[in-house]
């Protein structure tokens, strides 16, 4: 469950984090909550429950997957208007697990392709819940069950050489391969799991800000203004990360004037992984790359996804969909046009992800790169250094795209669709957090348009 802070930072309810001004309010709701959250979860599509507000007065805000008329519903099934004299609000942010894949059926050796890149036609909605069944499966089994080497699961299809096969597979995601005949009988990865196919995927060490790297002339380090996404940011206390998006906060109706505007990357680039404090300078370039406060500020930190990371929170309870962040900037600091790519024309939702899909992005580090996805749906184990470990739901994992410094690039189709936010990676492999949970859990608008 989420909690909002009175200056627009998304707290995870769970954790102990001190609010500031307003906390005896803050804390007054929480017992509010706590007393009601059994009662919300349990009604229809309430994925979550936190605190915020509504109309200027704290409220309480009950997370759902998609709003649905009261005509719809019973009596005993409708979100109160008010708990205990705080106001209620239903905000529709999506589901953690998408229940449709847009995942190829076998087509031959090769799949078929789209023009945008994506592989063959969707799996049927039976199909794809046997996936995520079997995928859920082996995050208990697997994932959890002490398997040597593996970080990850997810859904996605068989590979060989490089190339997507089209046959549907359980991915497991391991930081290097080890044959069979190394490994005792119980560590095996069995052939299939509820009756879908496994494949184990090699992925690398994966790790979030893996040390920035030294870099050339010819990589985005300097002082821009305007500054594109793709050019070199940081919070004043960390080295260097990308900026994303241009953005601004969600619009009634989606339309009308933005009241402020904003830079997009990650939570570890802007946040300095929850160390930092709301209003703190953002500097551009990075200080890695010899940005000085104050002379390079471009910004201050508005809010962010707070991250879960063991060891203070046990692996198995973590439920982190983001690595994201937003700093406050001027109207005429900040182009919104990635460098080397024409532009963003939409966003597009977390189920239209497509295993063998093309994708592009432009960073601080590798400059312009390509990739393909291979695993959607994805739980992955992600390090923070200092022995810090994230575990993530539903992500996207593609062929490496990334370096260190590249973290909080915008991931996009190759027609220019945002489909997430890269936030680690290793030299086999790249994550990617969907964009629809960004958007929502960050209220801001990357593109005005929603793309099928």
């Amino acid at each position: 469950m989420y909690q909002v802070d009175w200056h627009g930072r998304l707290l995870d309810a769970r954790e102990t984090t001190h609010i500031g001004r307003g906390s005896n309010v803050l804390t007054e709701m929480q017992r509010v909550i706590d007393a009601n959250a059994d009662r919300l979860m349990a009604l229809p599509n309430v994925i979550g429950v936190g605190s915020g507000e509504k109309d200027g007065r704290p409220a309480v805000i009950v997370f759902v997957t998609h709003k649905v008329p009261i005509t719809h519903l019973g009596s005993d099934e409708v979100v109160p208007r008010e708990l205990h004299g705080y106001p209620t609000d239903v905000v529709p942010i999506g589901a953690p697990h998408a229940l449709e894949q847009s995942m190829p059926t076998k087509r031959g050796s090769e799949p078929n392709q789209s023009p945008d890149g994506r592989s063959g036609p969707e799996l049927d909605p039976v199909e794809a819940a046997s996936m995520l069944s079997a995928k859920d499966q082996a995050v208990v089994d697997i994932l959890n069950g002490g398997y040597p080497n593996v970080v990850g699961v997810g859904t996605g299809m068989k590979w060989t050489n490089g190339t997507p096969t089209g046959r549907k597979a359980v991915l497991v995601l391991v930081n290097q391969k080890i044959g069979d005949e190394a490994l005792p009988s119980s560590h095996r990865v069995p052939a299939s799991i509820g009756g879908t196919p496994t494949d184990v995927v090699g992925v690398g060490d994966v790790m979030a800000g893996h040390s920035v790297q030294d870099v050339d002339a010819l990589t985005l380090t300097s002082r821009q203004r305007p500054a594109r996404p793709g050019y070199s940011v940081g919070h004043v206390n960390i080295t260097a990360g990308t900026i994303g998006a241009a953005v601004y906060d969600l619009l009634p109706g989606g339309i009308g004037m933005p009241p402020k505007y904003y830079l997009l990357s990650n939570n570890h680039v802007l946040a300095d992984t929850n160390q930092a404090r709301i209003g703190d300078p953002i500097l551009q370039p990075g200080p890695f790359d010899g940005g000085v406060y104050p002379r390079d500020q471009i910004g201050t930190l508005s809010r962010y996804v707070p991250l879960t990371l063991e060891p203070a929170v046990p692996r198995a309870l973590h439920r982190n969909l983001v690595d994201a962040a937003v700093a406050e900037v001027q109207f005429a600091d900040l182009d919104r046009n990635p460098y080397w790519i024409a532009g963003i024309v939409g966003w597009r939702a977390r189920g239209l992800a497509a295993v063998g899909q093309l994708v592009q992005k432009t960073g601080r580090t590798s400059n312009y790169t390509t990739g393909r996805v291979v695993a959607t749906n994805a739980t992955i184990d992600v390090g923070y250094g200092g022995g810090r470990v994230g575990r993530f739901i539903d992500q996207i994992v593609t062929t490496p795209l990334s370096a260190g410094g590249d973290s909080g690039s915008l991931v996009s189709t190759l027609d220019g669709v945002a489909m997430g936010l890269l936030f680690a990676g290793s030299a086999s492999s790249t994550i990617i957090c969907h964009i629809e949970y960004v958007r929502a859990l960050l209220r801001v608008e990357i593109a005005e348009r929603m793309l099928p």
